[in-house]
């Protein structure tokens, strides 16, 4: 009866393993947010003037804004604007002041945040801020759920966002910012043109789905000052990673070739 060793097994295991992992790549770009002029419907995730979408290197961005709708309250979708080539997007609650530094994506009594979905999953690397004022910290989330957000945003609170963590979809990725002197709209800076670039995703997390928001110590990991933070995003880009076959890919795979040996044994 012939049988075939462990290192034979080995290798083959080891063979099959590699080409399942593969060496697909998730591409680097930079989408430019300066230049939306038109804001279009997004559905079903946004109402009519809310959003905007842009593509680069065949990967459509889709971007639109949501807000809380005062101190503590659920989200509901807000308009998404513009402040030009040099400055990038802002977020206008209902009912909101456009004056200073309100034009901006702030918490100062609102929360607000800016939703991405990529059609090709990205690695989101760089986020560069065109304008900020009193303070510039942001915090950033991914969905890793499966499928679509059902729930999404809409009538969710920042407490509860990512409540449940990975099970329940969003997923917080890292607060980016420092320490400041003050508090509320008081010690920080004044207004500022110049680019502030937050590097971010240290662990190479790859989603459709990226929320960047202006920080708030109620989505989790909450180490940073509580300024209020004024900012506006100029652009956004990913980075390349290679995408390999999740654990439980590999599992079903090993099982599948140890199957394959023993039905071989037996036959011969």
């Amino acid at each position: 009866m012939r049988t075939v060793s462990f290192a034979a097994f080995a290798r083959l295991l080891a063979g099959a393993t590699l080409i399942a992992m593969g060496s697909s790549t998730y591409a680097a770009s930079t989408w430019n947010l300066g230049g939306c002029a038109t804001a279009t419907a997004i559905g079903p995730y946004s109402s009519a003037n809310t959003g905007c979408t842009g593509s680069l290197a065949g990967n459509t961005a889709h971007a639109y804004a949501w807000a809380t709708t005062g101190s503590g309250s659920t989200f509901a979708a807000a308009t998404l604007e513009t402040s030009g080539a040099g400055s990038g997007f802002r977020v206008k609650a209902a009912g909101e002041s456009t004056d200073s530094p309100q034009h901006a994506m702030d918490n100062s009594g609102a929360t607000k945040l800016i939703a991405f979905h990529f059609d090709i999953a990205v690695a989101l690397d760089k986020i560069i801020l065109g304008w900020t004022q009193n303070d510039a910290d942001i915090t950033v989330m991914a969905y890793l759920g499966a499928g679509a957000p059902s729930g999404f945003i809409q009538g969710k609170t920042v407490s509860n966002l990512t409540t449940g963590g990975v099970a329940s979809g969003w997923a917080l990725i890292e607060n980016s910012g420092d320490v400041d002197a003050g508090s509320g709209d008081t010690g920080g800076t004044p207004a500022s043109s110049t680019d502030i670039t937050r590097t971010v995703n240290g662990g190479n997390v790859v989603s459709s789905w990226w929320l960047i928001s202006a920080y708030n110590v109620g989505y989790g990991g909450g180490t940073l000052d509580n300024l209020s933070d004024f900012v506006k995003i100029l652009s956004i880009s990913s980075k390349d990673v290679s995408k390999v076959a999740e654990p439980g890919s590999l599992i079903l795979l090993s099982a599948g070739l140890l199957g394959l040996v023993v039905v071989r044994r037996r036959r011969t």
